[in-house]
């Protein structure tokens, strides 16, 4: 049996679902990095080496935090990597009447982990 190769989309839209860790990223050619300055600004970046956007639903959104709803470390990544990437289009969810709740959810768990730190891939500067 062949095994089928996931696309970047793939990939991008498993981590959004929470299906996948955002280290799958790096699959999907995606690099992620959070660079926190010394006086407590923060700097995302987030390159693809492919162009493509993807386009994740309300239920895509609601799937991966609730997949991450038990570790607010990998949640505040997680919704920083959603808010950041210009590879994740969120106008889908403009006329969803969930809209509201899910962009306050990610801004609040971004949020908080700007004000705890993260584990993830982090560098002073």
């Amino acid at each position: 049996m062949i095994e089928r190769l996931e696309s970047p989309s793939e990939i991008v839209m498993a981590v959004i679902r929470g299906e996948r860790a955002l280290t799958s990223l790096e699959k999907a050619s995606v690099s992620f990095e959070i660079v926190r300055r010394r006086s407590g600004e923060r700097r995302i970046n987030v390159t693809a080496s492919s162009s493509f956007t993807v386009k994740p639903d309300p239920v895509d959104i609601a799937a991966g935090l609730r997949s991450h709803r038990d570790d607010p470390e990998v949640l505040g990544d997680w919704a920083t990597f959603i808010l950041a990437a210009d590879i994740v289009d969120l106008a889908t969810m403009e006329a969803s009447p969930e809209r509201d709740d899910l962009l306050n959810a990610l801004w609040d768990a971004s949020f908080e982990w700007s004000h705890r730190g993260s584990k993830g891939r982090q560098r002073q500067q």
